[in-house]
C-alpha cells in the first residue's frame, strides 16, 4: 500500500485512472488512488466474477447491464456511480468484415440447411490448480471438460437438424481429449471441434451462430 502511495506521489498531474481488468487490480491500489483524490474507472470484464472475488470500490464502474447494478451492490461493491454500457466487446460480433465472411463460407453454406450451435468450452487446468481455488468450481478440471465434450456429442446425436461447433479455450485442449471421443466427433457428422484459432476467431463464429452454449 505504501509503495502504491509513493508511485502515485510521483504522478502529480494524474487525476483519472482507467483499470482495464477490474477484478485483478489490487484493492490497496484503489484505496491509494482514493486517498490521492484520483478518480478510478473500470468496467465489468466478466459478468460472473463478482462471485469469486472480493467486492471493489471504483468511483465509476461500467457494467454489462442495469440488472447487475443491484446485484453488485448486494455483493458489497461500493461505487459512486454505476454506468450501464452493455457487454464488453459484443460489438465485435455484429461488425464482422467482408474478409471474415469469406472465412466463414463453410458455415454460411451450412446454415442453408441446418442451424448452427456454437459451444464454448474451457481448458483443463492441472490438478494442483483446481484443488483449493475458484477455478475448480468453474469446471476446469480435465474430467469436467471431457464431460462437456461428451455432452455436446450426445446433443448432436439427438438433434440431427442442428450443426454443433465446439471451440475450446485453448488449442491444446483438443490434445487432452480422449481419442475415442475425437473419433466419435468425426463419426457423428453434425459436430466438429473448430481448432483453427488463427483462421477464425470466436467473435466471428458467434456472429453466424443461431444458439451459443457456454461451459461454466
Amino acid at each position: 500500500f505504501i509503495f502504491f502511495l509513493n508511485v502515485l506521489g510521483q504522478l502529480r498531474s494524474l487525476r483519472v485512472i482507467y483499470i482495464h481488468y477490474d477484478t485483478l487490480f489490487p484493492l490497496s491500489f484503489i484505496l491509494a488512488c482514493d486517498l490521492k483524490n484520483i478518480t478510478t474507472v473500470s468496467s465489468q470484464e466478466r459478468t460472473n466474477q463478482y462471485i469469486f472475488f472480493s467486492p471493489s470500490f471504483y468511483n465509476k464502474y461500467l457494467t454489462a447491464g442495469e440488472e447487475f447494478n443491484k446485484i453488485l451492490e448486494d455483493k458489497g461493491y461500493i461505487c459512486d456511480h454505476f454506468h450501464n454500457i452493455g457487454l464488453s466487446r459484443s460489438e465485435y460480433i455484429k461488425n464482422i468484415s467482408k474478409f471474415s465472411i469469406r472465412k466463414l463460407h463453410k458455415y454460411l453454406e451450412m446454415k442453408k440447411s441446418k442451424k448452427i450451435v456454437l459451444c464454448f468450452g474451457l481448458y483443463p487446468a492441472s490438478t494442483n490448480d483446481v484443488i483449493g481455488c475458484e477455478e475448480g468450481n468453474n469446471g476446469t478440471s480435465l474430467t469436467s471438460v471431457i464431460y462437456f465434450l461428451k455432452s455436446m456429442i450426445d446433443l448432436a446425436k439427438h438433434f440431427r437438424q442442428l450443426y454443433f461447433v465446439i471451440r475450446f479455450k485453448t488449442m491444446s485442449t483438443m490434445d487432452e481429449m480422449p481419442n475415442e471421443l475425437i473419433s466419435e466427433v468425426k463419426k457423428t457428422g453434425n459436430i466438429e471441434i473448430q481448432n483453427d484459432f488463427k483462421k477464425v476467431n470466436s467473435y466471428e463464429l458467434a456472429s453466424i451462430s443461431d444458439l451459443i452454449i457456454g461451459k461454466q
